[in-house]
């Protein structure tokens, strides 16, 4: 081979050295081949002069060699190189400090168990007589953890029914057993019954609520058994079967849950459309203030307690639980007005203001009753239904205020009330679809600081 097949040789490797895409794994084993092979192209290894001259120029051949294969390595091992691994070190971004917003959470309420039911609300409906049919509206809260299919069956009870023995016990059913498809929720059970029934089971004029919580099972036989998961004792609230004016009982601190905000929140202001102090979650519970609700613009706002603070939310964002209204009614200015004589006609003139939240739609009634309307015992007392006074008067969802003027004969109150002396009872009805007023009563308003007289022909005058 001779010297220029040689260098062109040499070239030629040089040249598959330099190839990016070829780069040698291990660059010291690949030099030591080229050496070899450098070395092994010389057909005369004797030692002379030209000799000489070969190994030198093989040893700066070498040297050009390593420069090239250093440089070469430092090259292909920068980033960006193809074939190479690219190492990218990314700027140090602080971490931006969370934007501040309050949000609230459940207010607490007091713990129950896995497994329990409790009482939100409760009403013994107004009869017109002892022995006329006794009518309950009872709404419970309930829990449970087991993922079988859970009953609630609503009951009422002598006080001591878990104490009784022999014969049959002392409780029984105020409605059929309930399939609770949730595992915590809310149910509204009405119940209606003859009080003599009623006693004949309990034995007593006084029963007490108990809420049977369970789900059914078969056993090795076949049977179906009840598994009972829970079964309290409502001791809130108490059927009077002697008690013919209506009864209430509401759980204390009522809270509601922000709703229908599409996701963007609920905002808590200082006051209606004041300042903001924060923005409540869609599904975030708040606990429902004693303040009477206000109209600002065209809306309702509810006073709240938040773990943000206290404020005034938008009412139509608020999903208020079972058994509780916001509904209000009450009597602003009442006029007996002055007559030249007893006999004459009384005329009266009454002013009441309304704020109907939970219907679209309702018919507000006036009617005369007796001072000591509450007590049982009265003789010759008729029920307030039918001391109406006036027409009733349909209003709208929102506030308002109505002003009824009523002529009526004294000697028709006092032969309803076996009384001189009466007060006035304002009542807000439920309408069916017809807007026409039901038996259904949405709230009902007396100010027994109103006195009036059917023998006094003065003016009386409330404030």
């Amino acid at each position: 081979m001779s010297r220029k097949q040689n260098f062109d040789h040499f070239d030629d490797l040089i040249d598959e050295l330099q190839q990016a895409d070829e780069r040698p794994s291990t660059p010291r084993a690949f030099k030591k081949e080229l050496r070899n092979q450098l070395l092994n192209q010389y057909d005369n290894p004797g030692f002379s002069l030209a000799t000489l001259g070969r190994l030198a120029g093989t040893a700066v051949a070498l040297g050009i060699l390593g420069f090239i294969v250093v440089y070469t390595w430092g090259v292909m091992s920068r980033p960006g190189a193809a074939g190479g691994p690219v190492d990218v070190t990314r700027p140090v971004q602080s971490t931006p400090e969370p934007t501040a917003r309050p949000v609230e959470t459940a207010v607490p309420t007091p713990e129950h168990a896995p497994n329990d039911v409790w009482l939100i609300s409760a009403t013994q409906h107004a009869r017109s007589s002892v022995d006329a049919m006794v009518t309950l509206d009872i709404t419970v809260g309930y829990q449970f953890e087991s993922d079988e299919e859970v009953i609630l069956k609503p009951l009422y009870a002598n006080p001591n029914w878990e104490s009784a023995s022999g014969g049959r016990s002392p409780i029984d059913g105020l409605s059929e057993a309930i399939t609770l498809t949730e595992k915590t929720g809310t149910q509204t059970i009405t119940f209606s019954a003859s009080p003599a029934e009623m006693r004949q089971i309990v034995g007593t004029d006084q029963s007490v609520l108990v809420m049977q919580l369970g789900y059914l099972s078969e056993d090795e036989n076949g049977r179906s058994e009840l598994n009972i998961l829970a079964m309290p004792t409502l001791t809130d609230f108490t059927i009077d079967l002697t008690r013919t004016l209506e009864m209430q009982y509401y759980q204390p601190d009522y809270t509601a849950v922000v709703s229908g905000t599409g996701g963007n929140g609920l905002t808590l202001q200082s006051e209606p459309n004041g300042q903001q102090l924060g923005v409540l979650e869609e599904g975030n519970v708040v606990t429902l203030n004693d303040d009477p609700l206000l109209e600002s613009e065209g809306l309702l706002w509810q006073s709240v307690s938040t773990t943000i603070g206290k404020g005034w939310v938008v009412a139509d964002f608020l999903d208020y639980p079972a058994g509780y209204t916001p509904n209000q009614l009450w009597m602003t200015k009442a006029i007996q007005l002055p007559r030249s004589s007893s006999d004459e006609a009384i005329t009266l003139e009454v002013t009441m203001e309304y704020m109907l939240v939970t219907a679209e739609e309702a018919v507000l009634s006036l009617s005369f009753i007796h001072p000591a309307w509450e007590e049982t015992s009265l003789e010759g007392y008729r029920y307030p239904n039918f001391n109406a006074l006036g027409d009733k008067y349909p209003v709208q969802t929102g506030t308002g205020s109505v002003t009824i003027t009523a002529t009526i004969e004294p000697e028709a109150i006092t032969s309803a009330l076996n009384s001189n002396e009466f007060e006035l009872m304002t009542r807000l009805w439920a309408t069916d679809k017809d807007g026409q007023p039901t038996t259904d009563l949405i709230l009902l308003g007396i100010d027994n600081s109103m006195t009036f007289d059917t023998e006094s022909v003065q003016e009386i005058t409330y404030p």
